[in-house]
């Protein structure tokens, strides 16, 4: 985990308590992802492989993900989907079975509206117990405004709502959210985002308020530039403390690659660095990352994709060596 990101979710753990308490609602499917993963990704050398297949079918799209780890235990996750445009609906089945050979199921259906969507989810997990999230998303072109509510109902019958407003601007978009728990408590977001077509930045502007009123704060400011962009994040917490995060990307359309450099700096000036760099090939693409943690030890993460036109389908494949992250 970097510094930023650990820093990010301490220090914003007063702020963004109630999101924790979505896990309610996550429970039954979140237990079976970690048991996949724990059962399948050794804690020692963190190093895993992951074989994805998908395949594009008359009315959606099918992909079965093998997660294997160093010590040859696997987890796999088979998931179907299928869309009817004549009722405007869309479906998603999930099945993932862990190492142990238990298994969980995920049921999504979508259905399009007049003004927007609503969706369904069902998590069932091995025990048998369920979890539900209903959402609705409703828009109002003439006001430039976009509503979605949420209800997450988990397993004990508890609820978690979100509810979420975003407004289009001159230059931006504005957007509230705001989330309550069970025991009734709310934690709020507030996002500003304007852009500068003349100078070419987007800047963004975000402040987290928990229940007990501490606040974490974010601004980003991302520059275009000849071949790529630059972006500049800096949290602030509810101590003061403040992590910043410097990303230069640079492209190189003759020959196909596309380079990402990254420098997180933590609030006791501790840096992590990581190097991605992507290669468009005749198939597909491939790509490369290294990341270097402030003790000197190295991460490595590779992907490589291709597809078949003919066949409608394309394979990846994701190598992970060091550190117990989770695939991405």
């Amino acid at each position: 985990m970097s510094i930023y990101r650990s820093f990010r979710r301490s220090g914003a753990l007063a702020a963004t308590m109630l999101i924790a308490l979505s896990a309610i609602g996550d429970a039954a499917e979140a237990r079976e992802r970690r048991s996949n993963a724990q059962g399948s990704r050794p804690a020692a050398s963190g190093s895993w492989t992951r074989q994805s297949q998908s395949q594009r079918t008359d009315n959606g799209r099918t992909r079965q993900d093998t997660l294997t780890g160093s010590n040859g235990r696997t987890a796999s996750r088979d998931v179907v989907v299928e869309n009817d445009r004549d009722s405007g609906t869309r479906t998603r089945n999930a099945t993932r079975t862990g190492p142990n050979g238990n298994t969980s199921t995920v049921n999504s259906v979508g259905q399009k509206t007049e003004n927007g969507r609503t969706r369904q989810d069902t998590w069932t997990g091995a025990n048998g117990q369920t979890a539900t999230r209903d959402v609705v998303v409703s828009n109002d072109k003439e006001a430039g405004t976009r509503t979605r509510d949420a209800v997450v109902t988990g397993p004990n019958g508890q609820t978690v709502t979100t509810n979420s407003v975003m407004q289009k601007t001159d230059d931006g978009f504005t957007r509230h959210d705001e989330r309550t728990g069970p025991n009734g408590q709310t934690a709020t977001r507030d996002v500003v985002v304007s852009n500068d077509k003349e100078a070419g930045t987007r800047t963004r502007d975000a402040t987290r308020t928990g229940p007990n009123g501490q606040t974490v704060t974010t601004s980003s400011v991302t520059q275009k530039t000849e071949d790529g962009f630059t972006r500049h994040d800096e949290r602030t917490g509810p101590n003061g403390q403040t992590a910043t995060r410097d990303v230069v990307v640079s492209n190189d359309k003759e020959a196909g690659t596309r380079t990402r450099d990254a420098v997180v700096t933590g609030p006791n000036g501790k840096t992590v660095t990581t190097n991605t760099v992507t290669q468009r090939t005749d198939d597909g693409y491939s790509s490369d990352s290294t990341r270097t943690l402030p003790d000197g030890s190295v991460r490595t993460h590779s992907v490589d994709v291709s597809c078949d036109k003919d066949a409608k389908s394309c394979t990846k494949v994701v190598e992970h060596n060091g550190g117990a992250s989770t695939p991405q």
